[in-house]
């Protein structure tokens, strides 16, 4: 009977992972409080299965002018493109911005639409791009895909937009 605990607690995980869940602190309750004394700021609350939306830039890489909403909380930047089930327009997308450059590695979690993604180092020039594949469920473990040397930018983008546009490793992001 002791795999039983053992079951429950990873049962428990496998949900969290599965279910995209957003914690905060602020959020929480607590077996403890009662219904009364305890508060949920349902501004800070992200409802499951829905889409972010957040402030759009004119941002260019090379000569091509993009509108892209800008990612660079830790909250934003792990809800990413998530549950998004339209196809970006051709110009259009989501630019990640880290504090700091360093290896970075993406998946696709509840992401149901194809995309390219570009990452760039410090000095905001292309290191590396590469096609993501969308998953097909929320339950499905989706594949990573990594900066190969560390980045500071990443830009989500439209299936196979650096190749159609003839963007090429060393382009530069302009912010």
């Amino acid at each position: 009977m002791k795999t039983l605990p053992k079951l429950s607690i990873l049962f428990f995980i496998c949900l969290l992972l599965a279910g995209g869940c957003v914690f905060s602190e602020e959020s929480s309750t607590t077996s403890t409080k009662s219904k009364a004394n305890s508060k949920v700021n349902k501004t800070q609350v992200q409802l499951q299965n829905q889409p972010q939306s957040l402030e759009v830039k004119t941002v260019k890489i090379g000569k091509h002018t993009l509108q892209l909403e800008v990612a660079d909380s830790p909250k934003e930047i792990s809800i990413g493109m998530m549950y998004r089930t339209e196809q970006l327009k051709p110009n259009k997308g989501m630019l990640f911005v880290f504090s700091d450059e360093a290896p970075r590695v993406f998946w696709m979690k509840n992401t149901f639409i194809p995309l390219s993604i570009g990452f760039f180092d410090k000095n905001k020039k292309l290191i590396h791009f590469v096609d993501m594949q969308p998953v097909r469920s929320e339950m499905e473990t989706p594949k990573t895909y990594s900066s190969q040397r560390p980045a500071q930018y990443v830009v989500e983008l439209p299936p196979g937009w650096f190749e159609k546009n003839k963007v090429n490793k060393g382009a530069k992001l302009g912010l």
